[in-house]
């Protein structure tokens, strides 16, 4: 679709979660030229209530053709450009669930709005010069964010902290140019160039740039997470340690090898960082065909992990069935997890137990 395209369609959709039965307020948004007065055609004030940007209204939503009853609702008017979207922007905030708006979205359908595509308000705001790239994708990162850290490097984003130094870089790089090229047209005209100032703003360019990446790697990992797999052999505990990180009983335990069949996930936030952790079936030669399924789902979902926590029962030690399996993760991100240690330090209570009832014998 064209920008002029954009600019002369009259977009509408429901700009809040349609969750079944659940939800006390759904909102539905309409922007373009044709906002206000789609509006009027659907929303019903009573009394003298002033339709003025930036005020609420209360108002009933009604079927244009019918004038049957949709809702009791509240319009939220926000005239261009002191709107998201820097065109005029009407809100119509109704009951929630999944009836009321989408009965509205319909509405505003009938009456000659088009259904917004994925992100297009906040593309018209982009093309309307009203935020910028970075910008743009902080609203994204703090609609998904699922952290407190995650929505604050967000924030930080939307308020142009990240743009302003790129902006800055622009401009010195331009001036640097500038003087380059002055120097080229105008050789004569112009004392030489400063070439050790140029290599020194240069350097602290390159130093700045480093600086950004750096923290850019920072923000995907507050924004991504990480993927955390939990492999070994069977009956290891690997599902134990998943239950008791996302405290609850996400996996079966059972005292039998091979309970585990399928990748088990759960979701944590550790130090604000997302982390999908999943606990595999154990690492075997299995014979039954369900059992190898979920193995070979082990080994791949290993290999996507960024982080592999193989996973060792103490009260074992270190066996050639641990070492194997060791040799297909070796070069992941790896830890090696001592499981079952309180085994280890029951038995070795037992023997000292045992030894002092020899002494106490003699």
């Amino acid at each position: 679709m064209t920008v002029s395209a954009l600019k002369q369609d009259t977009i509408a959709a429901i700009a809040t979660a349609i969750v079944p039965e659940q939800g006390s307020v759904g909102i539905v948004r309409l922007s373009g030229a044709e906002a206000v007065a789609i509006a009027r055609v659907l929303f019903h004030a009573p009394g003298q209530q002033a339709w003025e940007s930036h005020r609420i209204l209360y108002g009933y939503l009604r079927q244009p053709a019918t004038q049957t009853l949709i809702d009791e609702a509240l319009l939220l008017l926000m005239l261009a450009p002191r709107s998201y979207t820097r065109e005029d922007v009407v809100e119509f905030h109704c009951h929630g669930g999944m009836m009321a708006v989408q009965q509205v979205l319909q509405a505003c359908l009938d009456c000659g709005a088009r259904l917004a595509e994925p992100g297009e308000f906040t593309l018209r705001a982009f093309l309307n010069g009203r935020i910028d790239l970075t910008q743009a994708e902080s609203i994204a990162d703090l609609v998904g964010a699922r952290s407190p850290q995650a929505a604050q490097t967000a924030l930080a984003g939307l308020q142009g902290k990240l743009a302003q130094p790129i902006r800055q870089l622009r401009a010195t790089c331009l001036d640097i140019l500038a003087e380059v090229e002055a120097r080229i047209d105008f050789e004569d005209d112009l004392p030489p160039l400063d070439e050790a100032l140029i290599k020194t703003q240069l350097t602290q360019v390159l130093a700045e740039v480093t600086r950004i990446l750096d923290t850019a790697d920072q923000g995907e990992l507050l924004r991504s997470g990480l993927k955390v797999a939990i492999v070994g052999r069977p009956n290891v505990g690997k599902s134990s340690l998943l239950n008791a990180w996302s405290r609850s009983d996400r996996a079966i335990v059972t005292e039998l090898p091979g309970t585990t069949r399928d990748v088990v996930e759960s979701q944590l936030v550790v130090g604000g960082i997302p982390i999908q952790v999943l606990d595999t079936a154990g690492i075997r030669d299995a014979e039954d065909v369900v059992e190898k399924i979920g193995v070979e789902r082990s080994r791949r979902a290993a290999q996507a992990a960024d982080l592999v926590l193989l996973t060792l029962d103490a009260s074992q030690g270190w066996t050639d069935a641990d070492r194997e399996i060791y040799e297909q993760v070796k070069g992941r991100s790896l830890i090696l997890v001592m499981n079952k240690i309180d085994l280890v330090m029951q038995e070795g209570i037992e023997e000292e137990r045992e030894r002092r009832r020899e002494r106490e014998g003699e």
